[in-house]
């Protein structure tokens, strides 16, 4: 049982920084404020750290960006090019043994 709250631990630390600052880009104070521009290299820098974190995450959170890179109506497209190179360029993983 311990094992599964480290594990949600861990997927909570690595993807909490990225959502707060994918939620700020959008609003000055997360929920209320004025809109902020940010640039396109910002967004692609951050689609491009999202992607590295679901690879690193594992097999789950690849199948999750897949299926995020087919729909264009919930995110962003600029997110929609970095979750698509998860369609074809997934590096293999170690197998476990145990």
């Amino acid at each position: 049982m311990r094992g599964y709250y480290l594990r949600y631990l861990q997927v909570l630390v690595r993807f909490l920084p990225l959502a707060v600052a994918v939620l700020r880009d959008r609003r000055r104070f997360l929920l209320f404020g004025s809109p902020r521009r940010v640039s396109e290299d910002t967004h692609r820098k951050r689609a491009r750290q999202v992607t590295e974190t679901m690879i690193d995450l594992g097999p789950a959170f690849i199948k999750i960006g897949q299926v995020l890179s087919t729909r264009p109506d919930l995110v962003p497209p600029i997110y929609v090019e970095a979750f698509a190179t998860l369609q074809d360029e997934i590096p293999k993983t170690p197998a476990v043994i145990r």
